[in-house]
């Protein structure tokens, strides 16, 4: 909406000049009034609006009538416009039209009129005003500004229903034509280029020619029917910044996708991508956003790659009701930012839960510990799988954290050993105890300690001989951590001789083992859980592979391939008509699970997060894929 202001220039720079007392003879010639009327004018142009009304109400009150008692009453109208006088303004506009309706100011008359009905709120009659005064101007400078200050109104601040009253009034076919301007761009907003079309066909079929039929021609061609003839995808990604390379790889995979299903059905499909660059910055993002929301066109948007700066782009896309998808963001809760939001990429608690049912029903594992880096990643991921296990009957014997790099973990691993050994030596003496309850536990294994001491003749207690006492009453250690950590806590998991089975998160996708033979004794074995999967030595991700490369120069893993899905799975939706963003939306919430590249697309309805995971397994050199459909277990819990 545009501010006041706005309109008070419009009126601000119509200045009188000495040509306006330049009037026909009207009543009788009075020689000392030309020279008293331009003393007003001088004062009027100077700012002085409080002595120019005094000159300009003695001119109005002067008898005989005289040859400025238009000119002086549209004078004092201003004066008193800018002392917010507005009755008398009102007063003096309708004794002009009463003297002389024919009066060469009647268009001054009406823009005044209309500022003053807008200042006191009715913004239907000041735009009448205005569409009145554009009418009847004969300066090109006042029409310019009267239509101008109408365009505001029009645009800004009448709903449709006004727009559409305000065309029964007598403004004439120039002032019809811009309400039918206004009108069909309110229906652009409200995402119905049909409505708009209709009107403004209707209108030139009527009107051949007059002061904005081109404007209107040109509309009608170069938005509505644009509008009416495309779907747009908009796409922001990190073209440049920190992610360059991830972003300019998915948007690879999504025009890869986009050639693929013209080549396939180039008739039935009806879409274009729209790339913008958020440079891995949250501000960029935005003002992306903005650019796209603002397009009729775009009926959704595709983006960010980091947690943080794709919750702010979803926040936008949500307040306008855009349809969005988000490509790599895992944090929990982006998608309950608002009902517009969908999260390609399972979050952190899907995974975490997918992993802890795996690991209780196909590995029947039950007694569990978790070793997490102490920030929002680990934290999600423990949490949810904790709660999982929980829920399914497991134990989570403990949990430890760290920071930073994980060079060395001996204090948590000693820990670990030390809850271990005592949880065996108390369950053993339990049954043997009637009285158990009430002794003193810690006194008890102290004592435990120090007579295994005496009798293996060591100094160090079985916590800290590691390599002589194993731990083999954990069935399971969870390890969401990343990548550059898996070395370092693998190898001290085994030097701290713990016997347990490594469940990992995502970061444990691992390549080229084949080369790396030191830390492939310490995770061979390890289960995952991932996002992402694809066999480069299958017959399919090779035939792809190889028409890929054709098309793009590059090889598609990890980034490629989450573009090529979302890509694929959006065009999936559409066809030769175009659609809302409503309907988008609905096709969303619709869809069926697509099978893409990396995995599925499997959406839950409330929450609108991928439910569908891979579990993976680290078998040698290679990353192999279990079987398992973790939807099946959702419900089920341990009891069952």
């Amino acid at each position: 909406m545009k501010p006041v202001w706005i309109l008070l220039i419009g009126f601000g720079c119509l200045l009188p000049s000495a040509a306006l007392a330049q009037q026909r003879p009207e009543i009788r010639q009075v020689p000392e009034v030309q020279q008293r009327f331009e003393q007003g004018v001088i004062l009027y142009n100077n700012g002085n609006f409080r002595e120019a009304e005094q000159v300009f109400r003695e001119l109005i009150k002067a008898r005989p009538m005289h040859q400025l008692i238009t000119a002086s009453l549209i004078m004092h109208a201003r004066c008193s416009y800018w002392l917010k006088d507005y009755e008398t303004v009102t007063q003096d506009i309708k004794q002009l039209l009463l003297i002389h309706p024919q009066s060469r100011y009647i268009a001054d008359a009406h823009m005044l009129m209309g500022l003053v009905h807008f200042q006191n709120g009715d913004v239907y009659k000041a735009a009448k005003q205005f569409l009145l005064a554009q009418r009847y101007a004969r300066s090109p400078v006042l029409s310019e500004k009267v239509v101008r200050l109408a365009r505001i109104l029009l645009s800004d601040y009448l709903p449709l229903e006004q727009l559409q009253q305000l065309k029964t009034e007598p403004v004439g076919s120039d002032g019809q034509a811009l309400i039918v301007l206004a009108e069909a761009e309110q229906y652009l907003r409200a995402n119905d280029p049909q409505k708009a079309k209709s009107i403004t066909e209707n209108f030139l079929s009527i009107h051949a020619e007059g002061k904005f039929v081109d404007e209107l021609r040109a509309f009608l061609k170069d938005r509505v029917q644009r509008i009416l003839n495309i779907n747009r995808i908009g796409v922001v990604l990190p073209l440049t910044g920190e992610f360059a390379e991830e972003g300019r790889r998915i948007v690879t995979g999504i025009k890869f996708a986009e050639q693929e299903i013209r080549r396939k059905n180039a008739e039935n499909i009806n879409v274009e991508t729209v790339i913008r660059d958020s440079g891995s910055n949250m501000i960029l993002t935005v003002k992306a956003a903005q650019e796209l929301v603002s397009d009729p066109n775009v009926v959704c948007l595709v983006g960010e790659l980091e947690n943080l700066i794709t919750a702010g782009l979803a926040g936008m896309a949500q307040a306008y009701r855009m349809p969005m998808l988000t490509t790599n963001a895992t944090d929990i809760g982006i998608a309950g930012i608002g009902e517009s939001i969908f999260q390609t990429s399972p979050d952190l608690q899907v995974q975490a839960r997918a992993m802890a049912r795996y690991a209780f029903f196909e590995d029947s594992l039950r007694t569990f510990v978790t070793i997490a880096p102490h920030d929002e990643y680990g934290s999600q991921m423990v949490d949810a799988f904790s709660e999982e296990i929980d829920r399914l009957g497991g134990e989570i014997i403990t949990q430890r954290w760290y920071y930073g790099v994980p060079e060395n973990l001996g204090r948590q691993f000693k820990e670990i050993r030390e809850i271990a050994f005592r949880r065996v030596f108390l369950d053993t003496i339990r049954p043997q105890l009637p009285n158990f309850a009430a002794l003193d536990k810690d006194s008890l294994w102290n004592d435990f300690l120090e007579r295994v001491k005496a009798e293996t003749h060591q100094d160090e207690t079985i916590v800290e001989q590691s390599a002589a006492y194993p731990v083999t009453n954990i069935d399971a250690v969870f390890l969401p951590i990343y990548t550059e950590d898996i070395e370092y806590v693998a190898r001290q998991l085994k030097y701290f001789n713990i016997n347990a089975k490594i469940l990992g998160g995502e970061y444990w996708y691992l390549t080229d083992l084949d080369r790396k033979k030191t830390l492939l004794r310490y995770v061979d074995g390890a289960t995952f859980v991932s996002s992402y999967y694809f066999d480069p030595e299958s017959f399919e991700y090779k035939n792809f592979r190889n028409r890929f490369r054709k098309a793009t120069g590059s090889t598609p893993e990890r980034w490629e391939l989450i573009g090529f899905d979302i890509g694929s799975f959006v065009f999936s939706l559409l066809d030769a008509s175009k659609i809302s963003r409503q309907d988008m939306q609905m096709r969303l919430l619709q869809s069926r699970p697509f099978l893409g590249r990396k995995g599925e697309i499997r959406f839950d309805l409330q929450t609108r997060v991928n439910q569908f995971v891979h579990i993976l397994r680290i078998q040698g050199p290679k990353i192999i894929k279990l079987p398992f459909d973790g939807e099946q277990y959702t419900g089920s819990t341990g009891s069952e």
